[in-house]
């Protein structure tokens, strides 16, 4: 703020001031995921979702950071868990949800996982004033596993009419998962 324009035989003195506005709708801040979707590939053995703290670090603050099944199976594609998220007061530092993937060789299409946050507290008291808009995310797991392609190893094969058999070669590129058969 600034004082200007005194009346007459009004003198000014210390003309600046600095206003901040502090946002006591929610005192501990906000918990979200760091995005609405995060991705990973089923081989990479675990999946690092970021969930942040934002608007306030006044106060101790917890949740819990769940992930259950989408289309992905706990227990088949992941390994379904619910930790306990802690913030210290004055600490808005990022915690990250770590889900363990369970790698197999199906081919077969991506899958989900839904991830929740709920169950928040602030010094200790429920305070569901402290999930943001972004406490529900899902986790899409790459398929890694590729049936492969068949195909001849060559567009031409020559033979002699009466050398014997004639050697014909398939190969099998960009993948190897399950069996196939021409």
């Amino acid at each position: 703020m600034r004082l200007t324009t005194p009346s007459a035989n009004t003198s000014l003195f210390m003309t600046n001031s600095l206003v901040t506005i502090v946002d006591n709708d929610t005192p501990g801040g906000k918990l979200n995921f760091s995005a609405a979707a995060f991705g990973t590939n089923e081989n990479a053995g675990a999946a690092q979702i970021t969930v942040t703290r934002s608007g306030s670090s006044a106060g101790s603050l917890t949740v819990l950071a769940a992930a259950t099944a989408g289309t992905a199976l706990a227990g088949a594609d992941f390994v379904a868990v619910t930790n306990l998220l802690t913030w210290t007061n004055g600490d808005v530092a990022p915690r990250t949800l770590v889900v363990p993937l369970i790698d197999d060789t199906a081919v077969e299409p991506n899958k989900t996982v839904n991830l929740r946050l709920f169950n928040p507290t602030l010094n200790g008291s429920a305070n569901l004033a402290t999930l943001g808009p972004q406490a529900n995310a899902t986790l899409v797991i790459t398929n890694d596993d590729q049936p492969g392609i068949l195909s001849f190893s060559t567009a031409t094969y020559n033979a002699n009419e009466h050398g014997g058999p004639a050697i014909i070669t398939v190969v099998r590129v960009s993948g190897s998962a399950e069996s196939a058969t021409v």
